[in-house]
């Protein structure tokens, strides 16, 4: 008894498995007599084929896709827009990262897929690089005889460097408005010939945020995107410390000795509300090319800033008098201009697909 039932159950499910091959072949038999009738122009045929073998087969994977596929393209001929569109989004619901085959899809669905292709509506990430500052001076403020010292010094940079965090909300496929926040610190120095072979160096370690906002345009060309973008930047300094020394530049008069060996600060804290200009503003513009994989952007940025508000407070200028009337040096009007280099990646999140052409 027990040998009849395992034998009946054998052959059941050698039927089933036989069954359900033979199923599959002719579905996939169907689908290609299907792609045939698309090739000879019979279109009708294709959609009322297409539509059943969706009902009757249990299609999975590329299978499903191509049939969707199908469906799109025919009801596109047909000029069934409303019904193509339909077939086009759940196609690319399926297959975000779609990518047309010239020689083997069909023509209007190659001709309609860009209309749809899905774009995501939120882009996260993170930067970094490195600032090249150009400080403007506006005006100087000698105390000495400007025959003797010689105030008109440009600043340096140094130790400059930024990292960001990346905020971009895509408003279609082309266009975008991004946001994000950036932690600078760099040091600024400058240095004054004072008297004879006497040198006054001034340095300020600074540390500031940035949120810029801003519109950018966006031109996919494939994996490529190149941007442009146009926008302002909110400026907030965090902290600023000032330094200073002499040092001996050729021959000097032992006289001055003191100043080199004795008259030097490091690490002196700036009151940023009376002294900075905590809050400034700028104006931004930038390039970016970017390498898109997936769900993933990987770019590199170029970034020009204006600064708008000079970096020092004006009207308190002379309130340090430690600078003013031990070491004859007043910070001059001072602004910035920048260019930045940077290179990062974003994430996308929230993916959707264009409703309408």
């Amino acid at each position: 008894m027990y040998k009849k039932s395992l034998k009946i159950l054998l052959i059941f499910i050698l039927s089933f498995t036989t069954t359900l091959a033979y199923s599959q072949t002719n579905c996939n038999e169907r689908i290609a007599d299907a792609e045939k009738l698309y090739d000879e122009g019979k279109y009708s045929l294709v959609i009322e084929q297409m539509e059943n073998i969706i009902e009757e087969c249990n299609l999975k994977g590329n299978k499903k896709y191509e049939v969707l596929k199908y469906l799109a393209a025919a009801n596109y001929e047909l000029d069934e827009l409303e019904k193509a569109d339909d077939y086009m989004r759940l196609f690319l619901k399926k297959k975000p990262y779609y990518e047309i085959n010239l020689n083997n899809d069909p023509v209007t669905f190659i001709e309609r897929i860009d209309y749809f292709k899905k774009w995501p509506w939120l882009e996260i990430g993170l930067s970094g690089g490195k600032p090249f500052n150009n400080i403007i001076v506006d005006s100087i403020f000698p105390v000495l005889d400007t025959a003797s010292t010689d105030y008109n010094q440009q600043f340096t940079t140094q130790s400059a460097y930024f990292a960001s965090f990346n905020l971009v909300v895509n408003l279609n496929r082309f266009l975008s408005i991004g946001t994000g926040a950036s932690y600078s610190q760099q040091i600024i120095a400058q240095t004054i010939p004072m008297f004879q072979g006497i040198d006054f160096n001034y340095s300020e370690k600074m540390k500031q945020i940035y949120i810029p906002l801003f519109l950018k345009f966006s031109y996919p060309i494939k994996n490529i995107v190149p941007s442009v973008y146009a926008g302002g930047e909110y400026i907030y300094m965090l902290s600023s410390e000032y330094y200073y020394n002499y040092t001996q530049n050729g021959t000097y008069d032992q006289k001055y000795e003191f100043l080199i060996a004795q008259r030097k600060r490091s690490d002196e804290v700036l009151d940023l509300a009376t002294e900075r200009n905590q809050i400034r503003f700028s104006a931004i513009a930038g390039v970016q090319i970017a390498y898109k994989m997936k769900k993933m952007k990987i770019f590199a940025n170029f970034k020009y800033r204006k600064e708008l508000n000079y970096f020092n407070n004006t009207d308190t200028r002379y309130n340090r008098l430690d600078m003013y009337l031990t070491n004859y040096y007043v910070f001059p009007d001072i602004r910035f201009e920048s260019y930045e280099v940077s290179v990062g990646f974003t994430y996308s999140f929230f993916y959707k697909v264009k409703s309408k052409y």
